[in-house]
C-alpha cells in the first residue's frame, strides 16, 4: 500500500470510530477529542454511559460533554445525521455523537430513547456486561431479549 493511495482513500471516505473508549464521567477531560482528526477520523461516537451508571449520572455526563465540546466548535461539531458528518468533514471538523451501553438509563421508560436522541445519542446497546430490563449481558446469565427489549 502506498501513502498516496491511503491519503486519497481517507480524503474520499468517512473514517468512523463508532465507540470512543473514554470513561463516561461528568468531570472527564475531553480536550484531546479533536486529536482524532490527526489519526484520520472524521466521526467519533463518545460513550456517555454503561450498565452500572444510572440515568442521573448519564444526563450529567451528557450535559458536561456537550458543554465542553460546544467550547471546541472550531474543531468539533455535535452531529445529528450523516449529512451533518459530511458537512463537518468539509469544514475540517471532527463530527461527534454519543452512545450508551445498556438500557438501564431508560429506567423502564422507552420514551427516554427520544430524550437521549435529542441530546445527541445515536447508538444504544440493549445490554452490555450485565443483564437488565431489555436483555442479557455478556458477563451475566444468558436470558436473551426480554419483553421490554422486544
Amino acid at each position: 500500500m502506498n501513502i498516496q493511495w491511503a491519503q486519497e482513500t481517507l480524503r474520499d471516505t468517512l473514517a468512523w470510530d463508532a465507540h470512543a473508549g473514554i470513561f463516561p464521567a461528568a468531570d472527564a477531560d475531553l480536550s484531546g477529542v479533536p486529536e482524532w482528526t490527526l489519526a484520520g477520523f472524521d466521526y467519533v461516537s463518545i460513550n456517555v454511559s454503561f450498565d452500572v451508571l444510572d440515568r442521573e449520572n448519564t444526563i450529567k455526563t451528557l450535559s458536561w460533554y456537550r458543554r465542553q465540546l460546544g467550547m471546541m466548535s472550531n474543531a468539533v461539531s455535535i452531529t445529528k445525521s450523516v449529512a451533518d458528518i459530511e458537512r463537518a468533514k468539509t469544514q475540517g471538523k471532527l463530527a461527534i455523537s454519543f452512545d450508551i451501553e445498556g438500557v438501564n438509563v431508560l429506567n423502564g421508560d422507552v420514551g427516554m430513547v427520544l430524550v437521549y436522541h435529542d441530546l445527541g445519542v445515536r447508538q444504544m446497546l440493549f445490554a452490555y456486561n450485565l443483564n437488565n430490563a431489555a436483555a442479557g449481558g455478556c458477563h451475566d446469565q444468558d436470558c436473551g431479549l426480554t419483553s421490554f427489549g422486544k
